[in-house]
């Protein structure tokens, strides 16, 4: 399997491409999981 450039440094990185990447995600609770992440990187909601 031929991998994009962003993903040849670190293992969890590779994981994530080879497993999660660009695969159709169909589970609410995975996207308001990935929204609320989003949302905590970029200082829009504190805990």
């Amino acid at each position: 399997m031929e991998r994009c450039r962003w993903c040849l440094g670190e293992e969890i990185v590779r994981n994530y491409h080879d497993e999660e990447w660009g695969k159709p995600l169909h589970e609410d609770g995975k996207h308001f999981e990935y929204l609320l992440m989003e949302a905590m990187q970029c200082g829009l909601l504190q805990i």
